[in-house]
This record gives C-alpha cells, sequence and structure tokens, in this order.
C-alpha cells in the first residue's frame, strides 16, 4: 500500500462522503499506474467498512459513477477460476489533493467523517486549509443535506478536526469569511509531501502547494 495517494478534487462532488473516504482507499491500493485489483473482501477490510457496503452499494454506484475504468476478468486460483475486476482510476495532474494512509490509522472518525475532511479538502483555498464557502454552498458540494452537514460539522469540530476561521486569530483569513472554516487534520497533504510528491515526478505540472 502506497504511504500517500493524490485524490482529484472532482471526487469531492461526484461521491458522497463514506463513497469518498472509499475510493480513496482505493486509490491507496493502487499500482503506480492508477491501477488496482483490490477483491471485494479485500477493500472491505482495508475501509473497515462492511462487505455488503461494498458489494451493494459503492461498487454499483461507483460502476454508474464512469469515475473509472472497469475490467472484468478471470484467474486460476486454487485449481478454480474466479472472476476478478481490475480498476483504471483517473491519474490527476493537477487539480488533487493529497491524502497520508494514516487516514487508515484515525480511529477518532468514522467513514463517513473522513470523507467529510476529503471532500472540504478539496475545496480549500490554494497554499492553505481555509474553506470559504457557506454552509449551503458546502453541503450540495458534499451531495448531503444541509442539516446533515451542520452535524457533522459540530462533530469534527469538537474533535478538533475542523476550526472556525473567525476563531482563528492566528489566521491572516480569519476575518475574511463570515462562515469560513480551517481544516486541522494531520494526514492532509503538507508542503513537505507535496515537495516529495514533486521530486518523486520530476514534473513541475505536478507540483502545487499544499496539494
Amino acid at each position: 500500500m502506497k504511504s500517500y495517494t493524490l485524490i482529484p478534487n472532482e471526487a469531492g462532488k461526484i461521491f458522497k462522503p463514506e463513497d469518498l473516504y472509499t475510493i480513496t482507499c482505493m486509490y491507496l491500493t493502487a499500482k503506480d499506474d492508477y491501477t488496482t485489483n483490490s477483491t471485494r473482501e479485500q477493500l472491505a477490510q482495508i475501509a473497515g467498512l462492511s462487505f455488503a457496503y461494498i458489494k451493494d452499494k459503492f461498487l454499483p454506484r461507483l460502476r454508474k459513477s464512469k469515475f473509472c475504468e472497469i475490467e472484468g476478468y478471470t484467474e486460476l486460483s486454487d485449481s478454480q477460476i474466479r472472476k476478478r475486476n481490475k480498476y483504471i482510476l483517473p491519474q490527476p495532474i493537477t487539480n488533487y489533493r493529497i491524502i497520508s494512509k494514516e487516514m487508515l490509522e484515525d480511529t477518532n472518525l468514522t467513514p463517513t467523517e473522513k470523507g467529510i475532511i476529503i471532500g472540504l479538502y478539496s475545496l480549500t483555498v490554494n497554499n492553505s486549509f481555509n474553506i470559504g464557502f457557506n454552509k449551503s454552498q458546502i453541503s450540495k458540494y458534499l451531495n448531503i443535506s444541509r442539516n446533515s452537514y451542520l452535524k457533522y460539522e459540530k462533530s469534527l469540530i469538537e474533535k478538533g478536526y475542523i476550526e472556525l476561521l473567525s476563531n482563528d486569530t492566528t489566521n491572516d483569513r480569519h476575518g475574511d469569511f463570515s462562515e469560513g472554516i480551517v481544516l486541522n487534520c494531520s494526514w492532509l497533504g503538507t508542503k513537505e509531501l507535496n515537495r516529495k510528491v514533486y521530486e518523486s515526478t520530476h514534473n513541475n505540472a505536478n507540483f502545487q502547494e499544499l496539494g
């Protein structure tokens, strides 16, 4: 498994939070060519989700979204022919965010809360963890109701993953957005991690400050 992965920003507006978290898990299992053949059982174990959710909810929605290519194939295993899928995930060159595999080890958050954080991260202002959108705009982007978003935001504030921008007096943008928030999450991309991505690709097009 990778120590980090790149997630296209567009994924945040395609998938609901729990699915967004799950697609991030798929990205973490993908090879350098952004393909993965993780089974439903493996993905459920990695994500800490039920097999039924992966089989009956996530994968049908992933297929319907056409977010990635899915190629079926067969393999011989234990003298039995088994059907497998290979998932060819979009490889982001620009407009992405970096997620560390520490996400999987964070036991303070539910899968849905992790998906909320990932979705919010894709809305941050470049070179910061600041978000200036209002609650209605954010909930629409995350594909959840405003009331649901407010419930999750309250929980994430209490857990220390979100702070109101107006309360963060050390932030030079704290007075700019009346409803602004700032993310405080260790497994989101940092400048150091972005430089690591840049150095590994030797491609200026892949370098973005803070994601």
